[in-house]
């Protein structure tokens, strides 16, 4: 399994959304990807926030553009319930298998790449570009401490999920328990992890 993550990190200066990039290869005819801003805030609460980032941005249609013209596609719900419910309603998460029977397989799954993923990841790149450069929205000073204290507990464990979950499948259990005993007294002090 190949797994490659882009994730641009904010400060609290601003509640402009993070960008996650990630892909996920299972074989040479598997391939998962999640395309997203994830909030900063809570959307139920702040509808300016969704309106904003989520509503004006259109984003919710490249999902459904890849479902309905790319017939080996289909949305992927992750099995860890903390990342399903850290993603953005407008989230590309969608796996694409290729059968090599149907004389597809891997040369299918480079063209879905090149083309439909290639397109949707850069529009996902420049939306969240142009909302970093022209709807900087400065955070409230006093918002500025509960912001921090979320991204800080938000990375903290997304890292351990990675942690968690892929170095086992990567390397074998011994080496990733050893990994984890390193990594928790530094990375993860005064976090349950």
């Amino acid at each position: 399994m190949d797994i490659t993550i882009l994730r641009c990190f904010m400060n609290s200066s601003t509640d402009v959304p993070e960008l996650v990039v990630k892909f996920d290869q299972y074989s040479p005819t598997w391939l998962r990807i999640t395309l997203d801003l994830p909030p900063r805030r809570d959307l139920v609460l702040d509808a300016t926030y969704l309106q904003t980032y989520y509503q004006k941005t259109e984003l919710d249609r490249l999902r459904k553009l890849i479902l309905c013209t790319v017939p080996e596609s289909g949305n992927y719900l992750d099995p860890c319930i903390y990342l399903r419910c850290a993603l953005s309603p407008t989230a590309v998460a969608v796996g694409f298998m290729t059968s090599e029977c149907d004389g597809g397989g891997e040369t299918r799954l480079e063209e879905i790449v090149r083309t439909t993923v290639r397109a949707a990841a850069k529009a996902i790149v420049e939306t969240w570009l142009d909302l970093c450069s022209q709807r900087w929205r400065v955070t409230r000073e006093v918002d500025r401490p509960h912001l921090k204290e979320r991204d800080i507990r938000s990375k903290l464990k997304t890292i351990e999920i990675d942690i968690v979950h892929g170095l086992p499948e990567m390397f074998g259990g011994e080496i990733a328990d050893r990994v984890r005993a390193e990594l928790r007294p530094r990375c993860f002090r005064g976090f349950n992890v």
